[in-house]
């Protein structure tokens, strides 16, 4: 109903163009089930206006929300990514012309064609109404080409080619429907229609009514219609994380035509697919889902994907809803031999499900086709109808998995087809017990023929003849070349209706024909191994095999340490009280990392993980075969490493690309954690129980100063010393750039703009502007008096920056702040604080406090009254931070130690109330002076990540700790053993000689000694030198020593008295530095690390004795061997090094120091590595006891001592 009113209000008289109030329309709706008008409506429009016209125009709403719809989606309203309004307007408008076409040809003429004469230029107007003659053709018989592959593990592949792969044509991953193949006319055509719409869409039934077959179907008729292509997966019942990662990593792989690195979860596997998607229309079909939450990371990948989910349950997908049921009589006769008279009556019994019409066409095709049988088609369908009756309800279970209102005969089916693989193969029983066994492989996943083969006793021919039984009767499907797979249906209710025994006799006999008469560490391939003892109760057997230290490493090089983890979890679940277990897991999760980057063999794999097994005696009681893990020569530690990490320590993973880390930032969902380095910003996904790199990018000019995520979450920007870029979440695309030297970074509450500091001053950049930064007030360098390194922005206080200024007589830091940075004052003065060093600067959340280091200190300082209210000393550059309820400062010092203060009110702190703390936390190596911003907290405040020039983020949960506990020296640099052997001698950082222990230093903090005359030597012959040597090392004797310079001959000075240089000594490649030399014991010959202008190392190795004088100017190595510096390919297992910090010989073996915390022993005699072992932290020197049968290592965690086999 509508009436004529004056509405009164203080904006209506306001707006009011004279004292008489306007007359306006009110209009309302009084829907039939509401006992009053529900929605009401005011309009201005005139008052001879219809009551039709009233509610067409107040209901249009709703039709311009559906075109607007309908132009992003089908014809990329939103997908304009150009910077002029004359741009868009043009886009704009081609996009309403390409929507009036498409309504036009819609449309009926006779509706359509009267107003686009009144509204269109003639010319346009001719081509609409040609358009709209044409009409509209779906063509539902349409057959689809291409290779067809479905998204799911298939197994390890390694790919060693060395060319690119191209990009695909059109990816089509629909499956190609069965043979025959019996059409649902009706239902298909609601299902294509609908598509084409570009409508998502839920096929709803219970199982084996067909919504795979048709979707498959679908896929193939719209695929034109979807030209970035039809992609496939399949999830299954109660899938887990892991596999929903391999669904969408290879959907990835399919649209790139790229291999994809496994991913740690699916949500990080759901944003890289979603960033690699292509800018056209894509089918999604997500197949066989059971759950909202397994679908969660399928749904939203963009406004040009269409969805199409087949399922069991209601409510999944708001869509098209399509219940796919019963196939029709007219359907049902469609199947080979079901179409005669008589199978009505089969047809009906069987509840018209499409899978069990086509197991009993199968069935009836193998009784009357066959010469065996030799049954009329009466005969057959005659036998078929007694003995369903004969069955009853004997897989009761399956019926528990349908939907209740649902007819189910699928079971009944599934009986006749085991009875008929019976009574139709001559293996009989044997043919139905080998189909049984399926049921006894991990759901979803394919079988392999070769386990087939091994399980039944059987041929390779024989064996897949055997397997298309199965497959002919649509009792399995085949997945490649290489195997096949159970539907899920059928194998829950081949376990329903078989007793649980069935299950654990074919695991317990697939593992006695698959061990090894050495052990299952010498499986090739050791998938599911730990499944089957799990299935086959062997529970004893599967934790012998979890301690057995050969299947330890064998597991982790074949599959990671993420495996090894899986095949523990499934030893927790059924014995809970297996401390083993558990510590094991702990280790894994701690210190896995180095056990995956390097490219370490499985003898390397061995020697490092029983280095971190000494630290923890009571894992190394529990672990067997620890000395036939390893290989005959290698190193193996001796006593604890000093490089553990705290308890606390949930979880470390080791950069891939960045090297050190300089500034680390979490994503405000706390899911993602920004990380930078040199030239390279990492996204990192933290979710799932490992971790995943989901996007990286190379970011030139220098090296990473600061990285920072935006409040929303939806962009991150990174400055160098040359560079500012703003790339965004999804896929790391650059989005925005500035050219300039620039230090911090800050972004405002609203995600609207930056605050950027420079060389230059202060900047306020809007991103979505095209008028270039802004400098704020009083921003300049010159009136700032000195460089700004730091920017914090607060929500209510504004922005404030810390200002270092440096002259001749003081050093000083000062901290200014803008109340409104997009205002014109300038900023208010907080603070002048005497000092130097440091990089932070945070505001307390919710408070007025401001924290930042300085000199090696953390302050806390008032920014109204610039007064230090707090400072606490030892803390690493950058290595202060607020956490985010403001309650809480962790601190990361120096000494190795990262500890948590909690912090009174700032009122509290104003009156002299100190903060106290809360948690310590072990290290395993100090932070160095070349870190930036180390730490950050997770915005819910449960989760710690520190970073710094280890390569290696790690992850903490704060604790509560009760008293300190004391450490070991650490921060060594040099190493040299006493003449006895019985003690060495080592430097620390600040220079001072102490002499320890090496068997036992954990005791005490070493005795201070004399520097090594040998050093003072060295540091002699370096200070003489008239020319900056890359490396000087003396041999024993003191008077033989060797000298190398950038470009130049390393050059031998002997112990004859001779004037000059006796040998020129050249390495057998081109290079650029000498990394490290050294002399064995012997002082005859030389061993040499160089490296060249590509990173790229060589180990030389010279014998002095047989280099003459004439052969100086031709003095190559005996041997060489040289390393890569990139990551390893499969089967070479070199690990990748940094900078070789040290190279040490004996008599027999060299030893090489490399970053990032890098062990090899080399055999001197053919310079063959014997091992690489890694270690927790960086190391600086390494030297050989006496008699070669010690070496002992020092770094920035302290002393290592391993014992030389072989």
């Amino acid at each position: 109903m509508a009436m004529r009113i004056r509405p009164v209000g203080r904006e209506i008289r306001s707006a009011a163009y004279s004292p008489e109030l306007p007359v306006r329309w009110l209009l309302a709706e009084r829907p039939t089930t509401e006992p009053e008008p529900v929605p009401f409506w005011l309009s201005n429009l005139p008052a001879y206006t219809p009551l039709a016209s009233l509610v067409r125009t107040a209901k249009l709403r709703w039709r311009i929300e559906h075109d607007y719809r309908e132009m992003k989606q089908a014809l990329s309203l939103a997908h304009f990514e150009g910077c002029t309004w004359r741009g868009w307007h043009h886009h704009v408008t081609l996009v309403s012309v390409a929507h009036a076409f498409c309504t036009a040809r819609y449309c009926p003429a006779d509706r359509v064609v009267p107003y686009l004469s009144r509204l269109l230029h003639p010319t346009w107007y001719t081509i609409f109404v040609m358009g709209s003659q044409n009409g509209v053709h779906n063509d539902f018989r349409g057959t689809a080409g291409g290779a067809v592959v479905q998204a799911r593990n298939i197994g390890k592949v390694e790919i060693h080619a060395a060319c690119e792969p191209s990009p695909p044509q059109h990816v089509n991953m629909a499956p190609t429907p069965p043979t025959p193949f019996i059409e649902r006319t009706d239902m298909g055509k609601l299902l294509v229609e609908a598509l084409l719409d570009g409508r998502d869409v839920v096929l709803c039934g219970a199982g084996g009514f067909g919504k795979t077959t048709l979707a498959s179907w679908a896929g193939h008729q719209v695929s034109e219609r979807f030209a970035g292509g039809v992609l496939w997966a399949e999830l299954g019942r109660k899938p887990d994380d892991m596999r929903i990662a391999r669904s969408l990593t290879a959907l990835t792989e399919a649209l790139t035509g790229v291999p994809q690195g496994m991913c740690a979860s699916a949500r990080s596997a759901a944003s890289v697919f979603r960033a690699k998607l292509p800018d056209q229309p894509v089918l999604l079909v997500v197949d066989d889902v059971w759950s909202k939450a397994d679908l969660e990371p399928f749904v939203g990948a963009g406004e040009q994907v269409t969805l199409l989910v087949t399922t069991r349950r209601e409510g999944l997908l708001d869509g098209t809803r399509i219940v796919v049921d019963a196939m029709s009589d007219a359907e049902g006769a469609a199947f080979p031999s079901l179409g005669v008279a008589r199978a009505g009556e089969l047809r009906d019994r069987v509840g018209h499900a499409p899978l069990a019409l086509a197991m009993l066409s199968g069935i009836l095709d193998s009784l009357v086709g066959r010469d065996r049988h030799a049954m009329t088609t009466d005969e057959a369908v005659n036998k078929l109808a007694t003995e369903l009756d004969e069955l009853g309800n004997i897989t009761a279970a399956l019926d528990k998995m349908s939907d209740a209102d649902v007819p189910r005969r699928i079971a009944k089916t599934l009986e006749l087809s085991l009875l008929d693989l019976v009574e139709s193969t001559p293996e009989g029983e044997n043919c139905r017990d080998r189909f049984v066994s399926l049921a006894a492989f991990p759901e979803g996943e394919a079988i392999p023929y070769r386990l087939l083969q091994r399980l039944w006793g059987m041929g390779e021919v024989e064996t897949r003849a055997a397997c298309d039984k199965f497959i002919s009767r649509y009792l399995a499907t085949a997945v490649g070349p290489d195997g096949l797979r159970l539907h899920d249906i059928t194998r829950q209710a081949l376990r329903g209706m078989e007793p649980p025994q069935r299950m654990v006799h074919a695991s317990a006999s697939l593992l006695d024909v698959l061990r090894p008469p050495a052990g299952w560490h010498a499986l090739a391939c050791a998938d599911g191994i730990a499944y089957h003892l799990r299935q086959a109760e062997r529970l004893d057997e599967l934790a012998s095999l979890l301690r057995d230290m050969r299947f330890l490493a064998a597991r982790v090089i074949e599959a990671g340490p993420t495996a090894l983890e899986a095949d523990l979890a499934l030893l927790s679940d059924a014995r809970q009280d297996d401390e083993y277990v558990g510590d094991l897991a702990r280790l894994l999760s701690q210190e896995g990392h180095l056990l995956t980057e390097g490219g370490l063999s499985q003898n390397d794999i061995a020697l490092t993980l029983e280095s971190r097994l000494v630290s923890r005696p009571a894992l190394t009681k529990e672990v067997r075969n620890i000395a036939e893990a390893r290989p005959g020569r290698g190193l193996v530690a001796v006593g604890p490493l000093p490089d553990r990490d705290s308890e606390s320590l949930l979880r470390s993973f080791t950069a891939r690309e960045s090297g050190a880390y300089r500034a680390i930032d979490w994503h405000p969902d706390g899911s993602l954690l920004a990380a930078a380095g040199r030239g390279t910003l990492e996204v990192i996904d933290t979710s799932g129980t490992g971790w995943q790199q989901l996007w990286s990018q190379q970011i030139p000019d220098g090296t990473v100063r600061d990285v920072r995520w935006d409040p929303d979450g939806e962009q991150v920007a990174v400055s160098t010393g040359n560079v500012l870029s703003v790339h965004r979440a999804a896929d790391g695309a650059e989005t925005a750039r500035l050219s300039a030297r620039w230090s911090s970074i800050a972004w405002s509450p609203d995600s609207a703009s930056l605050a950027v500091a420079g060389v230059a001053g202060v900047y306020h950049w809007v991103l979505e502007s095209e008028v270039p930064p802004r400098q704020l007030p009083g921003g300049g360098s010159t009136e700032l008096q000195g460089q700004t390194i730091a920017l914090d922005w607060h929500d209510e206080l504004g922005l404030i920056a810390r200002i270092q200024t440096s002259d001749d007589e003081k050093h000083e830091v000062r901290l200014r702040r803008w109340a409104n940075p997009c205002g014109t004052r300038p900023p208010e003065a907080s603070a002048d604080l005497p000092g130097r060093d440091g990089q932070s600067c945070w505001w307390r959340p919710g408070g007025s406090t401001v924290t930042l280091d300085m000199a090696e200190t953390a302050l806390i300082v008032d920014s109204l009254t610039g007064q230090v209210l707090w400072r606490h000393t030892g803390c690493a550059p950058g290595g202060v931070r607020w956490g985010p309820d403001g309650r809480h400062l962790a601190v990361q010092g120096r000494d190795a130690v990262l500890s948590l203060w909690r912090v009174p009110a700032d009122s509290e702190l104003r009156r002299g109330v100190p903060p106290e703390r809360t948690t310590r936390m072990e290290l395993a190596a100090p932070v160095d002076r070349s870190s930036g911003d180390c730490i950050a907290w997770r915005p819910d405040g449960q989760v710690i990540a520190t970073a710094s020039r280890d390569r290696a983020i790690k992850l903490w949960r704060p604790k509560r700790t009760g008293g300190e506990t004391a450490r070991p020296i650490s921060r060594l640099t040099r190493v040299r053993w006493g003449p006895s052997g019985r003690t060495v001698r080592v430097q620390t950082v600040e220079g001072t000689w102490l002499s320890i222990d090496p068997w036992n230093p954990q005791a005490g903090t070493g005795e201070p000694v004399s520097p090594p005359a040998r050093d003072l030597e060295i540091a002699k012959l370096r200070k003489e030198s008239p020319n900056r040597l890359n490396v000087v090392e003396l041999a024993s004797d003191g008077r033989t020593y060797a000298v190398g310079q950038s470009g130049e001959p390393l050059q031998v000075v002997r112990a004859n008295g001779a004037p000059g240089v006796d040998l020129f000594l050249y390495p057998p490649v081109e290079w650029k530095y000498w990394c490290s030399i050294d002399f064995t014991p012997s002082g005859d010959q030389v061993v040499a690390v160089t490296q060249d202008g590509d990173g790229r190392k060589t180990l030389s190795h010279w014998d002095l004795a047989r280099t003459t004088r004439q052969q100086q100017r031709h003095g190559p190595p005996l041997r060489r061997h040289q390393q890569p510096t990139a990551p390893s390919t499969p089967g070479t297992r070199r690990p990748s090094l940094g900078w070789v910090r040290r190279v040490n010989a004996s008599e027999k073996h060299v030893a090489v120091v490399a970053d990032p915390g890098i062990i090899g022993l080399y055999d001197l005699s053919d310079i063959r590595p014997i091992c690489w072992v890694r270690t927790n932290a960086y190391l600086s020197d390494a030297a050989f006891s006496p008699s070669g049968e010690h070496l002992a290592i020092v770094g920035v965690a302290g002393f290592y001592l391993f014992a030389v086999k072989g």
